[in-house]
Formats: C-alpha cells, sequence, structure tokens
C-alpha cells in the first residue's frame, strides 16, 4: 500500500507539474514566467505565474524559473531603469533622488510592511512611467527569452537523444513491471483503463504500443504508454489496474516486451494553442511532374 501511495503522489506530481512537454511550450512558459518577473506587477508575479500556468497547462517549473529571474540584485536597478525611460516615454519627470531613493528601498526586505509602503509612496508620482516602462521592459525580455530558452531546451534534447538513443520499433526489451490503480485520468489526457500502462517517455514516448509477453497469462498482451510518472524510470512499466488489491498482489515481475509503435505521429494529433504558435511551417511538397500520355517507341 505503501508503494501504491507514493507512486499515486508521484504522478499527481508529474501531472501537476506537467514537466513532460514539448521543447517550444517549455520555452514559452519560460518566457511567460520572465514578463511576469519583470511585469509592473511587483509582489504579484509569483501568483500570476502559478495561475496562467495552470489556466495554459504550461511547464510549472519553467514557469517559476522565469519568474524568479529577476534576481534581488537585479530588481532595483532594473525598476529603476525602466520608470526612468517610462518617464521619458510619457513626458513625466522623476522627483529629485528618485534613483538613490530607490536603490536604499531595495537594500530593506521585501516581506516586510515597511518595504512595500515606502514603495507606494516613491512611485505614487511616478505611477504611469513606472506602469509603462516595466511593461515595455518585461515584453522586450520575454520576447528575447523564448528563443534563447528554446535554444538550451532543443539542444539539451538533442545531445540526450544521442547519448540514450531510442529503441526501434520492432524491438525485443527486457524489462520491470508493476501495477497501480490510481487515478482517474493519464498523463496524455485518456482516462485510466485496462490497457494502458505507464513508462518512461525517455525510453517510451506516449503513444507508444507494446507487447508484453512472460506474465501470467491473462496479464499478457498489447498495451498502450498513455502514462508516466517520476518513479517509472528506465525499463519500468507500470501496468493499471481497476482492482488495487490485484495490483499490489501483482508486485514486480520480469517481463520482455516488444515494441510495435514508438510514440505516435504529430500528424495524428490536434495541434494545441501554442503548438499553432510557435511551431514553424511545413515547407510544402515539390510538385511532381506528369507522366507523359503517349510513350514513344524506341529508334532502331
Amino acid at each position: 500500500m505503501i508503494h501504491l501511495t507514493r507512486a499515486l503522489v508521484r504522478r499527481w506530481l508529474d501531472a501537476l507539474l506537467h514537466i513532460a512537454d514539448t521543447p517550444q511550450r517549455t520555452a514559452a512558459a519560460f518566457a511567460l514566467g520572465v514578463f511576469f518577473g519583470f511585469s509592473p506587477f511587483l509582489g504579484l508575479h509569483t501568483l500570476l505565474g502559478i495561475l496562467f500556468a495552470f489556466l495554459l497547462s504550461l511547464n510549472r517549473v519553467a514557469v517559476m524559473l522565469g519568474v524568479y529571474s529577476n534576481l534581488p540584485w537585479v530588481i532595483a536597478p532594473y525598476y529603476a531603469f525602466v520608470t526612468m525611460a517610462g518617464a521619458k516615454i510619457t513626458g513625466h519627470r522623476p522627483p529629485p533622488g528618485f534613483k538613490s531613493q530607490i536603490l536604499a528601498l531595495f537594500e530593506q526586505s521585501v516581506f516586510q510592511a515597511n518595504f512595500w509602503f515606502r514603495l507606494v509612496e516613491i512611485l505614487k508620482p511616478l505611477l504611469v512611467p513606472y506602469a509603462v516602462g516595466s511593461m515595455i521592459g518585461a515584453l522586450a525580455l520575454a520576447v528575447l527569452a523564448y528563443p534563447l530558452a528554446l535554444a538550451f531546451v532543443t539542444s539539451r534534447r538533442r545531445i540526450h537523444d544521442i547519448i540514450h538513443p531510442l529503441p526501434a520499433p520492432g524491438s525485443r526489451l527486457a524489462f520491470t513491471a508493476t501495477a497501480y490503480c490510481k487515478g482517474n485520468q493519464t498523463a496524455s489526457g485518456v482516462a485510466a483503463q485496462s490497457g494502458v500502462a505507464a513508462a518512461d517517455p525517455e525510453l517510451l514516448p506516449v503513444g507508444s504500443v507494446i507487447e508484453v509477453d512472460s506474465l501470467p497469462g491473462k496479464y499478457n498482451g498489447i498495451y498502450t504508454v498513455l502514462d508516466t510518472g517520476p518513479s517509472i524510470q528506465g525499463r519500468e512499466l507500470d501496468v493499471y489496474m481497476w482492482n488495487c488489491n490485484e495490483a499490489l498482489q501483482f508486485g514486480r515481475k520480469p517481463v520482455h516486451l516488444t515494441i510495435l509503435r514508438l510514440g505516435w505521429s504529430p500528424r495524428a494529433t490536434t495541434p494545441s494553442f501554442f503548438d499553432r504558435i510557435f511551431r514553424h511551417p511545413e515547407k510544402a511538397p515539390l510538385a511532381t511532374q506528369p507522366l507523359p500520355r503517349t510513350i514513344q517507341a524506341p529508334t532502331p
């Protein structure tokens, strides 16, 4: 029972954090976090990042990394600079000693009430320049963060694929099989049901179809990998069972499986909102030349 509870918690965390995502969506999540981290909504950036990460089903870890890229020693000079820039854009004049007051303010802890009262007092005459400048700065940094994050994630995954290549369809592999019974929905969004299995997406991507043998008769057959989990690493297969007692009695068993299909074709799935925005359009296929209607006889 302890094993099942730990597996349930790990699977819940995996679905909560939404870690298994495409490089484009991961980069978009980081860029969104950068936007909120440098936006005018100072003090609400964490709450807004988490809220939009859930609403858009983005990688929560990537969003939080973007939010907290605005490090403590960067906050003061950044907001001083963008507020001064906003003042020039809007035509407002900053009060005397504004820059020194901002720098002195951020020497205090942001968790003290006096910090926020003093911040409102300083920024009250420059509320419009502050909002305009920090909004422009946040947008510019988010636009810059997306290609940088995309290049980083893509290169890391390419290196991983070179070091740990995926098995070819038709391969027969030795795995360790366990069973789980908790959860109503898999990581792919499909309801948990018989014939569903969880595996390491780095080895068996979601959508893979496998044929399992060397188990007791009723457990052999074809399974579709539609679930993942932090506890499923390497050559481990977690088979869904409706009965928790049966799953507990199943324990850990050695198993051999044959890969019938590795993942699923992106053409067979509906692209998400972010995929439609950030995915590069595919090049149109080359036009084919029509066959001649008549075939000329070879000259003697």
